[in-house]
């Protein structure tokens, strides 16, 4: 029984860690070089733990650039269906890339 109750506290502190790496607070970020001043003002601005600040800069990165972000899978599954010509040499091929 005491078995079963420790490996449920544990269970718990696993879930807490987690959600303690998910959501990691703003002033973090100071023991990794941002300033206090920068810190200050995204906490001004509503942003309180760095996960939202990772969105916020996503968003207007993709708005900036017109791009939009996607995963390594997603590029992959585009990049499957490229059509590939082919001259017939493969050395020319080769020379032309």
């Amino acid at each position: 029984m005491d078995q079963v109750v420790r490996d449920q506290d544990d269970a718990l502190e696993e879930e807490e860690e987690e959600e303690e790496m998910f959501f990691t607070e703003i002033d973090e970020l100071q023991n990794h070089g941002i300033n206090v001043a920068d810190i200050v003002k995204l906490k001004q601005a509503g942003i309180c733990t760095v996960r939202a600040k990772v969105d916020k800069l996503k968003e207007a990165a993709t708005k900036l650039q017109n791009a939009s972000f996607i995963t390594g899978l997603e590029y992959c599954a585009q990049r499957k269906k490229l059509l590939v010509i082919s001259t017939g040499s493969k050395q020319l091929d080769g020379l032309l890339g």
